[in-house]
């Protein structure tokens, strides 16, 4: 792997880690990660709804692009529906989003 060029654009920080008291859908945030998967690696990006904490986008391939089909579907839908969150009052982040509260503002 040869890594590309850092994006040093200067972006503000609007959510300034504060990541509770959110409504549904406001502040998605992503992650791009490496991850060796059988003989090679894959990136894998997830897109986050800061409100409760739900996958609600993915991908991932042996490219940074959007090309390689999602094989993420199973853990996408157990880590939405079935798993869990100690900040959701142990529910999991469709059960949290379909209930209607939103995280207090003292979970920042």
């Amino acid at each position: 792997m040869h890594p590309g060029a850092v994006n040093e654009a200067d972006v503000s920080n609007v959510v300034a880690r504060g990541f509770g008291g959110r409504a549904p859908c406001t502040h998605i945030c992503s992650d791009l990660a490496c991850v060796h998967v059988g003989a090679s690696w894959n990136y894998v990006c997830l897109l986050v709804d800061l409100c409760n904490g739900e996958i609600v986008g993915h991908s991932e391939g042996p490219r940074r692009d959007a090309r390689a089909p999602s094989q993420l579907l199973d853990y996408v839908h157990w880590y939405n529906n079935f798993r869990i969150h100690s900040t959701l009052g142990y529910m999991s982040p469709v059960e949290f989003r379909e209930a209607g509260p939103s995280l207090p503002e003292s979970s920042k």
